[in-house]
């Protein structure tokens, strides 16, 4: 699926025998996020340099972002992808239809509870997740414009 916003994905499912050969360039990956570092900010300050300028214009301090990219929050869409594996699996269409919608509606669960703005993805900047071993799939995301 491509977004409207030019933000590349593509989505291959494991194929016996496809890429059986190919090992990951990364052995050691994190399993968590780096946290936010605990900076004291003056919210007056901020608010009273920004009076009169125009709201696009006004840049946040890095500390008000989360320390991932864009590119990484959207993979994060796919984090219960066993739904859609059991609405394919599905013979009623009420139970299809159940397990589609809840897929759909499970990209909101992050949003609740991380309300810090990811940083926006550099021109050409890509994100791979592999996910081969575990679970069957890879994705790829690339910038490849600027909104």
């Amino acid at each position: 699926a491509t977004s409207p916003n030019s933000r590349m994905m593509t989505f291959t499912r494991a194929v016996p025998g496809l890429m059986d050969n190919v090992s990951p360039t990364i052995q050691n990956r994190r399993t968590s996020v780096t946290p936010r570092p605990n900076v004291r900010l003056s919210l007056w300050g901020f608010v009273k340099n920004c009076i009169g300028k125009d709201l696009s214009k006004i840049p946040l301090p890095v500390h008000f972002g989360e320390p991932l990219s864009f590119l990484q929050r959207i993979a994060e869409d796919i984090t219960y992808y066993k739904l859609l594996d059991e609405a394919a699996a599905c013979t009623n269409t009420i139970d299809e239809i159940t397990r589609v919608a809840a897929f759909a509606v499970s990209a909101y669960e992050s949003p609740a509870i991380r309300v810090y703005k990811p940083f926006n993805p550099l021109l050409g900047e890509t994100f791979e997740l592999d996910r081969r071993a575990e679970c069957g799939f890879r994705l790829l995301f690339e910038q490849v414009s600027h909104h």
